[in-house]
């Protein structure tokens, strides 16, 4: 079990000794997935209870145990030493399965502070910084989550006489009508949302392909990715979820009316629960074929 100490900062010392000391809090006072096999803290990738992941920055979209990053794809050193502490600190006082959200947030402060940061950068972050911040994430479909999260690290650092500007003023600009459901999600106008729709030509091309099953002349590929696209069709569901598909994930049932329902039935790892859903009469033939193959 974690080793609980919580950080007290001091008043009489600047935000960069506070900053100072709380790095050292967490690193050698804290030990939080010490008992991880291949955790250390002077890793670049972090073995955690809920997530592994590594410490880089923006410019680094995937990256794996195997992949040791370059540096230039790491986070600023001084800053990534304040990353470890945070993640370290917040997830001993307060365990959650968020993790990423908050390393993206830390991720976001990282880009909006610029290369070659030190202590005195961090210490000095302000409105200004923050808004800078604000414009690597505009496009985001987590950008409500991460900004709320790098508030939370903000406001936090404020509360131990770390970062010096006020940061309980400053607000979340994607929340309501500015959120991105209500702009760009299910929320948003039906001309944003046709936007979204596949291209029709495509969706014909893919179930010509189907359609050629029974002459043998298809690759494995083919097979899947046809398949899949007709479960996709068939039900809304996440991409992800279709890993976790049982033999006997297509069910038949009765609806209101007393008519035959066929529904899939598959395990939503989000909720971690089983969800039902119902299969459009059109699609019946499609689903079970695709589950069939």
């Amino acid at each position: 079990m974690s080793k609980i100490i919580e950080f007290v900062p001091r008043l009489d010392l600047s935000g960069v000794e506070n900053l100072k000391n709380f790095i050292r809090v967490a690193r050698d006072e804290l030990t939080l997935w010490s008992e991880l096999p291949g955790f250390k803290w002077e890793n670049d990738f972090w073995v955690t209870t809920h997530k592994n992941f590594n410490l880089t920055n923006l410019t680094k979209k995937f990256t794996g145990r195997h992949s040791k990053p370059e540096d230039k794809y790491l986070m600023s050193p001084v800053f990534r030493e304040f990353a470890k502490a945070w993640l370290r600190y917040s997830q001993t006082i307060r365990p959650t399965k968020t993790i990423m959200r908050t390393l993206n947030a830390l991720k976001t402060m990282d880009a909006a502070l610029g290369p070659d940061i030190t202590l005195n950068k961090i210490v000095r972050f302000n409105e200004r910084d923050y808004f800078k911040a604000l414009t690597f994430i505009d496009d985001n479909t987590q950008r409500q989550t991460i900004c709320s999260a790098m508030l939370v690290i903000l406001r936090t650092m404020s509360d131990f006489s770390i970062i010096t500007s006020d940061a309980y003023y400053w607000k979340n600009p994607y929340t309501g009508i500015h959120s991105y459901d209500a702009e760009r999600g299910t929320q948003a106008p039906p001309e944003i949302k046709e936007k979204k729709i596949p291209d029709q030509n495509a969706l014909l091309a893919v179930a010509d392909v189907f359609s050629r099953y029974e002459t043998g002349g298809l690759h494995d590929a083919d097979i899947m990715i046809t398949s899949l696209t007709g479960i996709f069709i068939s039900v809304p569901m996440r991409i992800n979820e279709v890993l976790r598909l049982r033999i006997d994930a297509l069910k038949t049932d009765e609806d209101k009316t007393g008519a035959p329902q066929q529904y899939l039935a598959y395990w939503v790892p989000k909720t971690r629960e089983f969800a039902r859903k119902a299969i459009p009469a059109s699609m019946g033939y499609v689903s079970r074929e695709a589950i069939k193959r």
